[in-house]
């Protein structure tokens, strides 16, 4: 799992000394990133192919024998 979370600072300077306290420490053998939350622009929309979804081949082919 990613992690992450956003936390509210009262002032901007509260803010940037928080940021470059932590960022890039590690914490329980993971390295940071903390940086100020920007809004969300828009995206087109990925094409990703290893998700599945939708076009799968499922189980279940093969040759019959009939006897």
């Amino acid at each position: 799992s990613k992690g992450f979370g956003f936390v509210e600072m009262s002032t901007e300077e509260e803010a940037a000394k928080a940021i470059e306290m932590f960022n890039g420490k590690e914490l329980e053998g993971r390295t940071l990133t903390v940086n100020e939350a920007r809004p969300m622009t828009e995206r087109p929309p990925r094409r990703d192919f290893n998700r599945g979804g939708g076009r799968g081949f499922g189980g279940g082919g093969g040759r019959r024998d009939n006897w």
